[in-house]
């Protein structure tokens, strides 16, 4: 709604004093700002946006036929438009070279500079095939106690021992020529989390494995689709065996517990079209 008018002296009828914009445009410190009384706007703040669409035209469709500067060289098949997006300024007039289509010669030079870049890239591996194997080597051998301890580190974090249950079980897979769907780290991780990052047969959180449902030593496949997480006490307990087959014998059977299992069986085999 609008307020009072506290001062008199407005440009004309067309205005009230309302409360500020988001932008705080104050008018004549009076602590509000200066709205049309038509649609509630600010008056400063439509001034800001007309200017903003106005120089956005601009930019995009730059004028060919703008007087030019006097004593500026100017290449052939060239002109002097509006500042380009990146604001390159020719000889400090003010303006951006741009060929005939339009665009800034300077913005082109630049992209084509990097494209000439990464061809120069291509051709130096091409022509010292080795180095990087030997550079890598030597790097390797001058700090190999320091890599060691990184690979320590990061293999004790939630992500180091995903990448690791990971290497292992597409090993597994690859040797017993099981189907497998790749996964990466963060996604095993986030896979976990889904289940509170407890084991879904007794619900401990504690020594987590990676437990494929179907093992794979039975036709079941390496994927999200066929992997829950498992504490390594009852993933020893099942070793090779059906989850519904050992699950029903196990100490820390309940039926909450395998709902929740065969509805994320469910899921997961309708997302993905895949039989676990």
């Amino acid at each position: 709604m609008k307020e009072e008018v506290d001062n008199e002296n407005l440009p004309n009828d067309l205005f009230y004093l309302g409360k500020l914009c988001p932008r705080k445009h104050d008018y004549q410190n009076t602590g509000k700002s200066l709205r049309y009384k038509s649609n509630f706007d600010c008056k400063e703040c439509a001034v800001l946006l007309r200017r903003q669409r106005k120089n956005s035209r601009l930019r995009i469709f730059p004028n060919k036929n703008a007087p030019q500067p006097e004593g500026i060289l100017i290449p052939d098949n060239c002109y002097l438009g509006l500042l380009c997006k990146n604001e390159h300024d020719y000889m400090q007039t003010g303006y951006s070279l741009r060929n005939n289509r339009s665009t800034c010669v300077i913005c082109v030079s630049m992209k084509s500079r990097g494209t000439q870049a990464k061809e120069r890239v291509e051709r130096w591996k091409k022509a010292n095939p080795d180095y990087m194997s030997q550079y890598l080597q030597a790097y390797y051998q001058t700090n190999k106690q320091k890599i060691l301890q990184k690979c320590k580190e990061y293999e004790k974090t939630a992500k180091g021992k995903a990448c690791k249950a990971i290497r292992r079980h597409k090993r597994r897979a690859r040797m017993a020529i099981a189907p497998r769907v790749p996964y990466t780290a963060s996604e095993l991780v986030a896979h976990f989390q889904a289940f509170n990052s407890e084991c879904v047969y007794c619900g401990t959180v504690e020594n987590l494995t990676v437990d494929h449902v179907i093992p794979i030593a039975k036709g079941g496949h390496d994927a999200l689709s066929n992997i829950l997480p498992c504490c390594l006490s009852c993933n020893c307990s099942k070793q090779d065996r059906v989850y519904s087959e050992w699950y029903l014998q196990s100490p820390h059977f309940s039926i909450a517990r395998l709902a929740k299992i065969a509805d994320f069986l469910r899921l997961r085999k309708d997302t993905e079209g895949i039989n676990p």
